[in-house]
């Protein structure tokens, strides 16, 4: 079977793998000149981690698991403990922040015969009685039994097979860097939180650090904040956490020191999903359901749709496609959206409400004296790699 790939993000070098595993033969288009990196870092759980152990790639040779994730208000008094060592034991797995970088290539590094096609855009696609025929930004054509969509939010796979879904923006700028030095203690996150303010530090490797800085419009003094999110990323961030404690304070003046590359990201998310699939192009990852940053989860899921994918194709290589591919649709659409709606929740919650996030805040207390990660744990074990028997 032959398969085009549209994106060679995270979802799309994914989804490669699982169909060359699955015997198909694979291309991948990716419209830019190298692999992308928007983003800096990732956070891997344990969803996406046995996934890729499956397929034999090891999150150990680029990072190290946490064992928990410290949160603390801006005056840098405690509020709770994530015990994420309980929640490895719980899963055989473990929570992996890694560079993206890195983690593409170690997907790249597990591929095959693949051929992937840089500096090749997608345009459009005609379905024929026999298969697809997909054309590049040249009008340049290439036959294919199904195209897989994984261009991310802005999707032209999407848009061509009208499954429409339009990108919005939520009124949220995050400022990520990776960053060549450890600001927190061994295997562990550290999170300070504030109406509408948010840092996060995870320590990728020994001597690397990923960190992202959110904030809301609302903290922003100008009314159109694309001025200052625009503005030099030091200045800006310096600005927001300017009452913040000394700890914290002394904490961003180190990072912000460093000569690392700063990258503002608004945050966007879409509708929830209503539809994967439409004839012979199924979408994935972003494409699919883009996902704000409120549970990690926008990466992972992208990973859970190429496994269900390959698995079909592993398991049926004899059936119909179209019919294939809605029974991919079937096993997914429920799933991420209810992860989508969620992440949204968790997003608004830590972002905008004070009393919402005084809430979280005693949830967290209880959490972290709890076995239990509460609805974290049962996302991650209604995750198909759970559910079904992969070892």
């Amino acid at each position: 079977m032959k398969v085009l790939i549209v994106g060679a993000g995270i979802a799309g070098l994914s989804m490669a793998l699982a169909l060359e595993r699955a015997g198909c033969e694979v291309d991948v288009w990716e419209r830019r000149p190298v692999l992308p990196e928007a983003g800096g870092g990732i956070v891997i759980w344990p969803n996406g981690e046995r996934i890729l152990h499956y397929y034999g790639l090891h999150l150990t040779t680029i990072g190290e698991p946490l064992d928990a994730v410290l949160v603390h208000d801006l005056a840098g008094a405690a509020l709770g403990r994530s015990p994420l060592d309980a929640l490895s034991q719980r899963f055989n797995s473990g929570v992996f922040p890694v560079a993206r970088r890195e983690l593409l290539q170690l997907i790249l590094r597990g591929l095959g015969d693949t051929n992937i096609h840089f500096c090749r855009g997608f345009s459009r696609y005609a379905e024929t009685g026999e298969g697809i025929i997909a054309y590049d930004d040249q009008g340049v054509s290439a036959p294919a039994d199904f195209i897989v969509g994984a261009d991310g939010i802005h999707s032209r796979a999407r848009d061509q097979a009208r499954m429409a879904a339009s990108p919005f923006k939520l009124g949220v700028t995050h400022w990520v860097a990776l960053l060549d030095e450890n600001y927190t203690p061994c295997r562990t996150g550290m999170e300070y939180l504030d109406n509408g303010l948010r840092l996060g530090i995870m320590p990728v490797r020994q001597g690397q650090s990923y960190v992202r800085v959110s904030s809301c419009a609302s903290h922003f003094r100008n009314a159109d904040h694309r001025q200052e999110a625009e503005a030099p990323p030091q200045r800006t961030i310096e600005a927001l956490f300017r009452n913040a404690g000394p700890a914290v304070r002394s904490t961003l003046v180190a990072m912000l020191a460093s000569s690392a590359k700063w990258q503002a990201i608004e945050e966007k998310d879409i509708e929830a999903a209503v539809s994967m699939v439409n004839g012979r192009v199924a979408l994935a990852g972003d494409a699919a359901h883009a996902m704000t940053a409120g549970l990690g989860q926008g990466g992972n899921q992208g990973i859970e749709d190429a496994f269900v994918l390959g698995e079909l194709c592993s398991r049926m290589p004899g059936r119909n496609v179209a019919q294939m591919l809605l029974q991919y649709e079937k096993q997914r659409l429920g799933r991420v959206q209810a992860i989508q709606r969620q992440s949204r929740e968790k997003s608004l919650l830590l972002t905008r409400n004070a009393d919402l996030m005084s809430k979280w805040y005693d949830d967290m207390q209880r959490i972290s004296h709890s076995d239990s990660l509460g609805s974290l744990e049962s996302m991650l074990q209604e995750s198909p790699v759970f559910t079904r028997v992969v070892q």
